[in-house]
């Protein structure tokens, strides 16, 4: 009896002390395994000069009190994985956390990163600049990498009403990190819900998804970029992203820039965002320039320019666009607030053509641009569609093959509009007399909800390429890449973990190449 009490005694106490590491306040650095989370930060700390905070997968960093910022001085690692995410937490989500700042961070250092990592309901408050990121604050540093991260419930509030704080999520000042295939989802700020560049920063945002943001403002000012704010001097390359359903009181509701901006926005999807006042989905104001190539601009809705407005000396290259089904009473596709805003439209599908461009009269060049449906697929992904192609009673989109006539698609054929183009390889691939004999390639069951049987002959030993491909023409999975002997084979895949869709599995072996077209269905 009192050996087993004993033994219950020590099993308690190690089960109390096991996976939990509590982090007073003042410097870290080191090594954070997942045996020893969650990290419990109880006070202001900081990674300083010359030193290391690396953050191993599965790892929970969890924050006691709200207001106790991460100053990185030096350097953080912070490289979860696909299956085993970083954590960074707090422990009351009301109160949040007070988010990774870096702040003199010296420009020699090496870069630090976040891959695969969660940061949710992060806060900060207070005045310039200790008011802006509500997970990530980044000032006068640009080699930070931020990769595959969620950024969920982050805020960035202010305390009186001269302090206005820019990036719910992330905020930079003179700072330019790289930003690719995150999620961003209802963070808030009164300026660039999701997202803050200030003075001087260009980052390159791309393949991310920004939805739910709001730039909530005031009835006085800001409320500019319900996802994304670029406030004097930026420059940022804005690419591949998907903006749905972001909202901001003023304008932009899901991009707003103001001051001296030239933003590269280049293949997005906008889809369902709104601003109370100007730009639904897009505002371009105070002298900006931006560059606007190959965006998909539906279904967005403001009170002066549903699609895209331009006000006050502004001027753009708006290149290769759809804008169609944007609402406004005033410009439901653009508005033009005043002379001096004269945008250049090229090789766009509007709806109601330079006609329908609301406020002063459009006076800048409008080339070859139409009025036509785009024919899209339909949600979420809008895709231009060629149903049946390439057969006489296909429905083509009219902006396949319609862009600006010097710039070519993947596939080789002329710019398509819009934000994905139409792949003419695949077109017409399906028909026997089009796939290569030798291979015989055939897959079960189709449609399928996970695992996928792929079988077809090769004559002689060769390398054999068998890749996933969706609609966009973009290589999702690369499932085998290896030596084959001759004869007929038989390989197995899972594809559980895509997305209900049309995708094509191509099989490749040199020059010959078989596809077929495989639908997704959980």
């Amino acid at each position: 009896m009192r050996s087993l009490l004993i033994n219950c005694v020590f099993l308690t106490i190690c089960i109390g002390l096991s996976g939990q590491t509590p982090v007073p306040p003042g410097p870290i650095s080191g090594v954070w395994t997942a045996n020893e989370s969650p990290y419990l930060i109880e006070g202001v700390n900081t990674i300083e000069d010359g030193t290391t905070l690396t953050i191993h997968p599965g790892v929970t960093v969890e924050w006691q009190n709200d207001s106790c910022p991460m100053w990185v001085n030096g350097r953080i690692v912070a490289e979860g994985t696909e299956l085993d995410s970083i954590k960074f937490i707090a422990l009351d989500s009301d109160a949040g956390w007070g988010s990774i700042r870096f702040y003199s961070t010296p420009i020699t250092n090496d870069s630090s990163s976040f891959k695969y990592c969660l940061f949710e309901n992060g806060k900060v408050f207070g005045d310039i600049p200790d008011n802006s990121g509500g997970a990530l604050g980044i000032m006068e540093f640009d080699k930070v990498i931020i990769d595959h991260c969620s950024f969920i419930n982050n805020k960035a509030e202010d305390i009186n009403i001269y302090s206005k704080p820019i990036g719910g999520a992330i905020a930079m000042r003179n700072a330019s990190p790289t930003i690719s295939n995150c999620i961003f989802k209802n963070n808030s700020c009164y300026a660039g819900g999701a997202v803050g560049c200030y003075l001087g920063s260009s980052p390159e945002i791309e393949n991310n998804v920004f939805t739910g943001n709001d730039a909530i403002g005031d009835q006085y000012a800001q409320g500019y970029g319900g996802a994304i704010c670029c406030y004097v001097l930026c420059s940022p390359i804005i690419s591949n992203n998907s903006f749905t359903g972001n909202w901001a009181r003023n304008g932009g509701g899901a991009i707003g820039m103001v001051s001296r901006c030239d933003p590269i926005i280049d293949h997005n999807l906008f889809f369902g965002n709104t601003s109370v006042w100007i730009g639904g989905a897009i505002e371009v104001q105070d002298t900006c320039s931006p560059y606007i190539l190959n965006n998909t601009i539906i279904f967005n809705e403001a009170d002066f320019g549903g699609g895209i407005d331009f006000w006050d000396s502004t001027h753009a290259i708006v290149r290769n666009n759809i804008l169609w089904g944007n609402t406004a009473p005033n410009g439901s596709q653009v508005y033009l607030k005043d002379t001096q805003s004269q945008p250049d439209f090229e090789y766009c599908d509007i709806e109601g053509g330079q006609p329908g461009i609301g406020g002063v009269p459009h006076t800048g060049k409008y080339i070859e641009c139409i009025d036509v449906d785009p024919i899209f697929s339909g949600p979420p992904d809008y895709y231009i569609t060629w149903a049946n192609a390439p057969e006489e009673d296909s429905t083509k989109s009219p902006c396949i093959d319609f862009g600006c006539p010097t710039m070519t698609d993947p596939d080789g054929t002329r710019c398509d509009i819009g934000y994905c183009y139409f792949d003419q390889y695949w077109v017409g691939l399906e028909e026997p007399g089009h796939l290569s004999s030798d291979l015989n390639m055939k897959i079960f069951p189709n449609p399928t909800s996970g695992k996928l049987d792929i079988r077809y002959t090769i004559s002689n030993m060769r390398s054999v390429c068998v890749t996933v491909v969706d609609m966009t023409g973009k290589q999702i999975k690369a499932m085998v890449n290896e030596a084959r002997i001759p004869g007929e084979q038989s390989l197995e895949i899972n594809v559980g973990d895509l997305p209900d869709g049309v995708y094509f599995i191509r099989l490749s072996t040199g020059s010959e190449n078989a596809v077929r077209k495989l639908l997704i269905r959980h």
